[in-house]
């Protein structure tokens, strides 16, 4: 009786510290991530922008939509120096480089796209 009571207190300790385990699937602890919000030239949000992250350092591109909001994220980037380009028909094309991303964090940009092509 004494060992089946001291295995079930031993399974329920151990259900209840995975129970508490907070797992973290949006970033790994090797990586960060680039966000931030697309305007236009008057502070109008601009949604849909095709937003490119390049890493400067290999050349490697990540890519996304501006939401309605005008908001934009890229997670699980390496560390590194990145490039950003922002473009949207009938707006010129807005670049931000020497943006450095860093292991477990996330860094906000914000762009600003002036009109015309």
């Amino acid at each position: 009786m004494k060992i089946k009571c001291n295995f079930i207190l031993s399974i329920t300790i151990v259900s209840i510290i995975l129970l508490c385990a907070k797992p973290n699937f949006a970033q790994t602890s090797s990586t960060g991530a680039l966000g931030g919000t697309i305007f236009d030239s008057s502070g109008a949000v601009l949604p849909d922008a095709n937003v490119v992250v390049t890493s400067e350092t290999t050349g490697q591109t990540n890519s996304t939509i501006s939401q309605a909001s005008g908001r934009y994220l890229v997670p699980l980037l390496p560390p590194g120096s990145y490039r950003i380009d922002v473009r949207k028909a009938g707006f010129k094309v807005a670049t931000k480089s020497g943006i450095r991303g860093d292991v477990v964090e996330a860094r906000n940009r914000e762009v600003v796209v002036a009109g015309g092509d």
